[in-house]
């Protein structure tokens, strides 16, 4: 696990090593994480074109 402290909540990626070259390896989602992980993408990304638009409001 590859993790860093951000703001006091440890924040992380599961990785896989072999001969020294990382892997992510994510676990599976059931449906209700996939959908949750599809609406939190969905604003992440709305969020970052406002931002690259200079929308003031973000």
């Amino acid at each position: 696990m590859l993790s860093v402290n951000h703001d006091g909540v440890w924040l992380g990626i599961p990785l896989q090593f072999t001969a020294a070259h990382p892997t992510v390896c994510l676990p599976d989602l059931n449906s209700g994480e996939q959908q949750r992980f599809a609406a939190s993408r969905s604003k992440l990304d709305s969020a970052f074109h406002q931002i690259l638009q200079g929308d003031p409001t973000c």
